[in-house]
């Protein structure tokens, strides 16, 4: 039988693909799918279905007829056509990996572009998320159930700071009825929940897939449905019912104290939420990144450096997102980038990843946004044989980029660069890489490393096995802050930075509240009673903290953000911490436009970025109110 052959589209008339699929045969179940392709343009199109689904193992295919030719697919896909197949009528259906021609280079490109409009003019978008089994039927029913209940007590209505003030204390009145009855689902719920199904169920492929979040967040309200064998579930329901359960997790905290008057089941309920809990950090993003579009439209798309920022920077490996080609690591984002037209960027699956992610950098810097080089982490992952090293200044978004422990401009916490005007341009180098030029100045050199904070999983669970961890840790930098002490350079502004350095250091002199990091109080006195509490093991003389106080959890978070850093000492005696790959001899330079100090390594010409720094006393711009020499880095 011959193998099916693409006819062209015009891109004037932004022509795409549908996929008819033909009514299933009633007497022959094992039959092939068979479907017709149909031309027509995306804004005279017939009602369809747009297919959101994971292509899976390209090694494990199965034929379709299309035309009457066989064309091969992922079985996942195969499966899905077959799910969709109806017994008497004919279904339009979208899937990209049939109805673009994955082999033409420009046309892919083109039908890239215009994704987004292909899922929001949709009529239905049937998320597959594979075969079904006992345990996958059983969850599916579970969030239609509490989906639904949860939809009428009107969860769908709070907003981002409702959900985090509904359990405080003076919970307001329209929040209140949501309130008692979210808490009267808990208490029919009887402690009953499958923690260890919900892991399996949402570890789904579909759940870290980062084409995923375009194709839920612009669909027609009402329009998506999860498909899971022959389950079904409006993705309203879904929706709703993780928020329920995100609202029973923290309400469990608040009251874990109670446990003991609540008996078995509650003892039961918080070993199984520890040690089956699903990874929450997927399922959060796909569906705040569909309410956010409902509510605002247009005016949720963030920039791109948001984008990146908020899908590829993680806090573990289990929170990383996937594609099967790199280069949809940017490409999936375009459609939801808010400066998408000014980006200059559109999507070429012939360029290398290299080309791809260098452009990408170089337009998040042309677009003012410095903070991008605080992810262009060391080291990068060895690149395939017949791809470039990434230039030093590029993340690698193929890799595990660490989330800052510094800030963003945006965070309003640090200031080093002092507001100073930036400066680059750039040089082309063979096989697409390129040199950037950036206006900065030195600091000084480093020449004294402390062992890396490396603290486990177990020590966050766990929070008293990491005592002495955190004893070391503390020490390290208590003997390079005496250090500087015995240098008696004159390098901070106040003499109570001096003082304060030892226990502002470890938490990179930030705060934390419900929004996220802020900067401390001007005497950081919270900041010292939970360095004072965990450095004393725990103890307490005055009774006011315990290990659930807030500025005690609030400082061991943001000591997890310090995560493979270590303590240094400089020349000149400045203190702080600095990537775990560091060396001596690397410099600290502020980079103009970035709001942190930056470590870079001399490498023959030019410099190679090795990862932020926290340099205590000169992240509020101190530096650059002294006499310093600006120069022009060559990164390479």
């Amino acid at each position: 039988m011959p193998y099916f052959h693409y006819s062209a589209l015009d891109k004037a008339s932004h022509q795409i693909r549908l996929l008819k699929v033909l009514p299933r045969s009633p007497r022959k179940c094992d039959a092939l799918v068979d479907c017709a392709l149909t031309v027509v343009s995306l804004y005279e199109a017939p009602s369809y279905i747009a297919l959101s689904y994971v292509w899976g193992d390209e090694r494990n295919k199965r034929p379709v007829l299309v035309d009457g030719s066989e064309m091969d697919v992922t079985t996942n896909l195969e499966e899905a056509l077959r799910h969709l197949q109806q017994e008497r009528k004919s279904v339009l259906v979208w899937a990209d990996a049939v109805c673009i021609n994955q082999g033409n280079y420009a046309e892919k490109s083109h039908q890239i572009q215009l994704m987004r409009n292909i899922y929001e003019t949709a009529s239905v978008v049937s998320i597959w998320l594979g075969p079904g089994d006992v345990v996958s039927d059983g969850i599916m029913d579970f969030l239609d159930d509490f989906g639904s209940q949860a939809l009428e007590i009107g969860i769908s209505s709070l907003e981002n700071p409702d959900v985090q003030n509904i359990l405080g204390s003076d919970t307001k009145p329209h929040l209140r009825a949501i309130k008692e009855g979210l808490e009267e689902m808990i208490q029919r719920s009887g402690f009953e929940i499958p923690w260890l199904g919900l892991n399996s169920f949402l570890s789904r492929p579909w759940f870290s897939r980062i084409w995923v979040l375009q194709e839920v967040s612009v669909p027609q309200e009402g329009a998506g449905v999860f498909a899971c064998g022959q389950k079904r579930l409006p993705f309203q329901r879904f929706a709703a019912s993780l928020l329920f359960l995100d609202f029973f997790r923290t309400h469990s905290y608040v009251t874990k104290r109670l446990s003991c008057e609540r008996g078995p089941q509650a003892s039961k309920f918080f070993a199984d939420m520890a040690a089956y809990g699903y990874n929450r950090s997927q399922v959060a993003r796909v569906i705040a990144s569909r309410r956010k579009y409902q509510r605002e439209g247009n005016r949720a798309r963030e920039s791109l450096f948001a984008l990146l920022n908020r899908l590829h920077v993680v806090y573990t490996f289990m929170d990383s997102i996937g594609a099967t080609n790199p280069r949809d690591r940017i490409y999936a984002l375009l459609g939801m980038a808010e400066e998408e037209p000014g980006l200059s960027i559109e999507p070429d699956y012939g360029k290398s990843v290299c080309e791809v992610f260098t452009d990408a950098a170089e337009a998040v810097l042309n677009c003012g946004n410095f903070d991008i080089l605080v992810l262009s982490q060391f080291p990068k992952s060895k690149p395939p044989e017949d791809e470039p090293d990434l230039p030093s200044w590029v993340p690698d978004w193929t890799s595990h980029i660490q989330r800052r422990y510094g800030s963003y401009r945006s965070d309003d916490c640090h200031e080093a660069d002092g507001q100073q005007k930036a400066s680059i341009s750039f040089t082309s180098l063979p096989r697409g890489q390129k040199i950037l030029h950036i206006k900065g100045c030195t600091v000084d050199t480093i020449t004294g490393l402390g062992e890396p904070w490396l603290p486990t999983i177990l020590d966050w669970q766990q929070w008293t096995n990491s005592t002495s961890r955190c004893a070391a840790f503390f020490s390290s930098v208590a003997e390079f802050c005496a250090e500087s002490d015995r240098l008696g350079h004159d390098i901070y502004k106040h003499p109570s930075q001096r003082l304060e350095a030892h226990w502002r250091i470890p938490c990179a002199n930030k705060a934390r509240q419900l929004s996220g990091v802020c900067r401390p109080s001007a005497s950081g006195m919270e900041l010292l009673e939970a360095y004072t509490h965990i450095n004393n093991s725990g103890r307490d003389p005055s009774g006011r903290l315990n290990e659930f106080s807030f500025c005690v959890s609030a400082y061991r978070g943001l000591m997890g953000d310090q995560f493979k850093r270590r303590p240094f000492i400089s020349t000149r005696g400045y203190v702080g911490l600095t990537p775990c790959h560091s060396e001596p001899g690397d410099i600290i330079c502020i980079l103009y436009g970035c709001v942190v100090p930056l470590v870079l390594r001399r490498n023959g010409v030019g410099y190679q970025l090795i990862g932020e720094a926290y340099v205590h006393g000169i992240m509020d711009g101190e530096f650059m109110e002294k006499d310093y020499n600006s120069e022009t880095f060559n990164l390479y």
